[in-house]
């Protein structure tokens, strides 16, 4: 429980920071200059998503399951994903100006530079998993905190001087980027009791789950980059503007599934029987929905109030999309905790069914509704297509571990003990002073 306390007080840390930086940008960049950045950053960070394989994944999974292989498996995780980072690099260089083909040469510069970020993420990635995997908690979350407080510390940098411009976004995203890569190194180098020396015998069994998780990761970088993408191609760069700032409005009940989600995972895989496995599944499901729905609602109610006030007039009209997304956050939130347990029981092929059935029915419904309804259209093109995920997941955990639905949700007696009892350890014993 301690765990979950400290992961969701960086999280909640982590979506301050992040608010920070995303209304800087707003009010010093406004919306056209807002999805130029947008623009900017998307490409190189997609190229990165790809070329990483998942090997992230791989290293959770083993580091979590196999007794002092943290350090190994990310060595072995790290001579394999370096060079795919240079092929990604050399990739991007190529099909930047032809992606951004609506912007001036100066964007298209900055994004290409931008892409020395690719190497520096896919190691921050590699080491983020080997903290997650060997349950260093505390390490996992500055590691994942970095790359927010460096991007925000090198925008103030820039504001101070009077230089906020995209340029000076790019720049200090790379840096936070950078910190990350720094932090992430420190912390993996400090894992006692673990050889570096990587074992070759390993090396095929790291990367057939590598290589099998990240099958179904495409679908999933495809789903929840999609959009942006279509947005970025189809419409001005101030549509763009108005719709990462909805996102990142609504990325707060995200966070939710994100943070929980792979704690989850690493508690459900170490549960010893399918019974305690099918607890742990249940306690952090209804756990994530006893969170993420009230926020949900919370900013739905407030959206434009917030938008208005937070971001500026400029940008009203992501008040309007806000709800749709949120919703649609919700969904993702709660698929999470189901693909945890699905990953837990390496059930793969599973969440790619399901990743792929969305990423097809997303595509479809965005080709139609961006050019007829804007960025609306992509609001409701998502949250369909993630209220369809969360059903195809779980209907895939209920056959799987053999409780239906309303089993797993359903609030247990133990839930309240369970809580109460983890708190208590929050308490100091004043009884044994003196």
């Amino acid at each position: 429980m301690k765990n979950i306390i400290v992961s969701f007080g960086t999280t909640g840390l982590l979506q301050v920071i992040n608010l920070a930086t995303g209304v800087l940008a707003a009010r010093y960049l406004l919306p056209e200059g807002r999805g130029e950045l947008a623009a900017i950053l998307l490409w190189p960070g997609l190229l990165g998503a790809i070329f990483l394989f998942s090997a992230e994944q791989a290293v959770t999974y083993f580091a979590a399951t196999r007794e002092g292989a943290a350090r190994r498996v990310a060595a072995l995780a790290l001579i394999a994903t370096i060079p795919l980072a240079l092929v990604a690099m050399a990739v991007g260089y190529v099909v930047i100006p032809h992606l951004m083909h609506a912007h001036d040469p100066a964007a298209i510069a900055l994004s290409r530079i931008y892409l020395l970020q690719i190497p520096v993420h896919i190691a921050s990635m590699i080491f983020v998993g080997t903290m997650q995997g060997a349950q260093r908690f505390a390490a996992w979350n500055a590691i994942r905190l970095m790359p927010s407080v460096g991007y925000l510390v090198g925008i103030l940098v820039f504001v101070a001087f009077g230089q906020a411009s995209v340029t000076g976004f790019v720049i200090a995203s790379l840096g936070g980027s950078t910190a990350a890569f720094i932090i992430g190194f420190v912390q993996a180098a400090r894992i006692a009791g673990m050889s570096w020396q990587p074992i070759r015998g390993e090396f095929p069994e790291l990367a057939r789950y590598a290589v099998s998780a990240h099958f179904s990761h495409l679908a999933t970088i495809g789903n929840r980059q999609l959009d942006k993408a279509l947005v970025a191609l189809l419409l001005p760069s101030e549509q763009l503007g108005v719709y990462v700032v909805a996102l990142s409005a609504a990325a707060i009940v995200g966070l939710v599934g994100t943070t929980l989600g792979p704690i989850s995972m690493a508690r459900i895989a170490q549960a010893t029987g399918q019974d305690q496995r099918t607890k742990m599944l249940g306690r952090y499901l209804r756990l994530t929905i006893a969170i993420a729905a009230p926020v949900a609602c919370v900013f739905a109610v407030a959206g434009n109030w917030l938008v208005a006030v937070v971001f500026g007039d400029a940008f009203l009209l992501a008040g309007q999309v806000l709800p749709i997304l949120l919703a649609g956050a919700f969904a993702n939130a709660t698929r999470d905790s189901f693909y945890a347990a699905l990953r837990a029981h390496a059930q793969l092929r599973l969440i790619s069914y399901a990743e792929y059935t969305v990423l097809a029915l997303q595509a479809a419904l965005l080709f139609f509704l961006i050019p007829t309804a804007g960025i609306h259209g992509a609001a409701w093109a998502i949250t369909v297509s993630a209220f369809a995920g969360l059903a195809i997941a779980a209907a895939a955990v209920a056959k799987l571990t053999g409780q239906t639905i309303v089993s797993l949700v359903q609030p247990a007696r133990a839930d309240w003990h369970y809580l109460v009892r983890t708190s208590r350890s929050f308490v100091p014993n004043f009884s044994r002073v003196g």
